[in-house]
């Protein structure tokens, strides 16, 4: 899709393809466990802000369940959890509150 909507170079493609697909796995796993919340949230925003972006379709915004409004949620997710970080299940939930004390 992002070929076709700019113009990149194939090797741009392919960084861009591979960047996308190690901070998916790579976020998810970290996001789930509850390690580096933040680390993990910074290195996906970039990919959801060109989903909302370039995933667009002007006459599919309005419907119901577009993959826009997914894409847009999923956006305001991380952002959220950029800003909280970790919460109470996470694996360094005790560790943080250890250091307060």
């Amino acid at each position: 899709m992002v070929g076709s909507s700019l113009s990149f170079s194939q090797f741009a493609l392919v960084l861009i393809s591979h960047y996308v697909v190690f901070a998916h796995i790579l976020g998810c796993i970290l996001i789930a466990i509850g390690v580096l919340t933040r680390f993990a949230a910074l290195i996906q925003i970039p990919i959801l802000l060109g989903a909302v972006i370039l995933v667009n379709n002007p006459g599919e915004i309005m419907k119901p369940y577009t993959i826009w409004l997914v894409s847009l949620l999923v956006l305001l997710l991380l952002i959220y959890f950029l800003i909280a970080g970790n919460g109470r299940l996470s694996l360094n939930w005790e560790e943080k509150t250890k250091n307060k004390t």
